[in-house]
């Protein structure tokens, strides 16, 4: 093992740099002889090394190459990772990389190369530049919410969300919508991510579209104080239009009479804007013409036609029966003249026939009431059940249980016609003051009274104040 030939081995195995002595032994002619100290090598041989392509998803971590396989040499293998396909450009920090050339977490194509170290009898070797690929995670897109909504000029779409899956790392997903009335496809999108690397570009969503629909809203209308009864004289009535959204729409109220012949309608159309709370259209006059009955029907078109339907129709049936006399108002006529008390009797109804019992007049619709020009709007009714003898009120506490709301304020049924009434004319407080005196005038509407009694008779007998001889002053007995 050294070049005096003075250290022997028994092993040449390994490579190295080795002495070497030669000897030849006598013979019957020859002396032995020795060579001198010579030199001779076993140089190391060469490492085969092979490597894999590979492509992986994205995980969060740093994402190594496959393992080398290596045939020779046992020395350490080492990668370095590389942006290039030629290997020169080693990966940056940038890329997730612990250091230069390190191994990358961010998704993208890079390449790499193992070196495997020398050893005793083998050199070492270098694989080529291969390629490294990190994929997109794909992660799936949860929907949740309604698929179809109502138009409400708002933007609608089901609400979309995902878990990366990834520790530390949480992404938020914006989703397409829609507005107007039709059907649409919303697709989700990273928005951003928050923790770890932080990149979009590092997922891929799957199922992250959701078919949705936002369907016409509907307008409603509801048709107020229409006629249930036989008429033969003209009636109002108004309808009352919502959106059916929380937006407003413009459109035309159409109404028409099946029968013209036997009621026309004014005006048979009206422009109008529905709200969400409901708007009520000016008064639509219905004239009758002959005895019948026609359909009224009242539509609703709306003019955005995008994002309304037409309102579903309503009807009702317009009763005329013109074989009974034309009514005027019931005037009943009398003189308040120093106290304060009407008796109204006996406003009785001949045959009143089956369902006129439930009816009602109100005070100030279809009741009115003027002393000396002046209207009279607090009217109160008699809360005792007994007469009251001579009818004389002039502050005696026998006047004073006269003070309860008269019927005709809050409405009069068609039996209480045969009952027997004191209109008291006072303050709100029920208390006697100084009242109004002069012609006086109860008028009860001649719509009202084709209304609730149809064609019936009505008899009315209306007393002035009437005085006993303990009353006050003479000049009071004037009735």
């Amino acid at each position: 093992t050294n070049n005096t030939c003075t250290t022997a081995t028994t092993s040449t195995i390994n490579a190295g740099t080795y002495y070497v002595k030669a000897t030849a032994a006598t013979n019957t002619n020859y002396n032995a002889v020795t060579s001198g100290c010579v030199a001779y090598k076993i140089n190391k041989a060469n490492s085969s090394i092979t490597l894999t392509a590979k492509s992986a998803a994205y995980t969060g971590a740093a994402i190594t190459a496959n393992a080398a396989k290596v045939t020779g040499t046992t020395g350490r293998v080492t990668y370095t990772y590389y942006t290039n396909n030629t290997c020169t450009a080693t990966t940056a920090t940038s890329t997730g990389a612990s250091a230069a050339g390190g191994a990358p977490k961010d998704v993208g194509t890079y390449y790499v190369k193992a070196t495997a170290a020398t050893n005793t009898n083998y050199n070492a070797v270098t694989s080529g530049c291969i390629s490294h690929k990190i994929t997109a995670k794909s992660v799936a897109v949860t929907w949740t919410g309604a698929t179809t909504y109502t138009y409400s000029g708002s933007a609608h779409a089901p609400t979309a969300a995902v878990t990366t899956g990834v520790t530390g790392e949480t992404m938020t997903v914006t989703r397409t919508t829609g507005t107007t009335a039709k059907s649409y496809t919303s697709k989700a999108s990273c928005s951003s991510v928050t923790g770890g690397r932080a990149k979009c570009s590092n997922y891929t969503l799957t199922s992250n579209t959701k078919a949705f629909t936002i369907s016409k809203a509907t307008p409603v209308i509801t048709i107020n104080n229409a006629p249930t009864d036989y008429f033969n004289s003209t009636k109002t009535f108004t309808a009352t239009v919502k959106s059916g959204s929380s937006v407003s729409v413009n459109g035309t109220l159409g109404i028409t009479s099946g029968t013209t012949t036997v009621a026309t309608l004014s005006p048979s159309t009206i422009s109008m804007q529905a709200t969400s709370a409901g708007v009520g259209s000016s008064g639509i006059v219905i004239t009758p013409k002959a005895t019948g009955t026609s359909t009224i029907t009242v539509k609703f078109t709306p003019s955005d036609t995008t994002n309304f339907n037409n309102a579903t129709a309503k009807t009702f049936t317009a009763k005329v029966d013109k074989t009974g006399p034309t009514i005027s108002d019931l005037k009943i006529k009398g003189e308040i003249w120093c106290n304060d008390i009407y008796w109204i009797q006996a406003m009785g109804v001949s045959d009143v026939g089956s369902g006129l019992e439930s009816d009602k007049l109100n005070f100030g619709r279809d009741v009115s009431l003027t002393i000396g020009g002046t209207p009279i709007t607090n009217i109160k009714k008699s809360s005792g059940t007994g007469s009251q003898s001579g009818y004389n009120c002039s502050a005696t506490a026998s006047c004073k249980q006269w003070v309860s709301d008269h019927p005709l304020k809050n409405g009069i049924t068609i039996s209480d016609f045969s009952k027997n009434y004191f209109i008291y004319v006072s303050n709100d407080t029920g208390t006697n003051v100084t009242n109004p005196t002069g012609a006086s005038t109860i008028v009860i509407s001649a719509s009202a009274l084709q209304d609730k009694l149809g064609n019936k008779s009505v008899k009315t007998t209306i007393y002035g104040p009437t005085f006993s001889s303990s009353a006050t002053t003479g000049s009071c007995a004037k009735s």
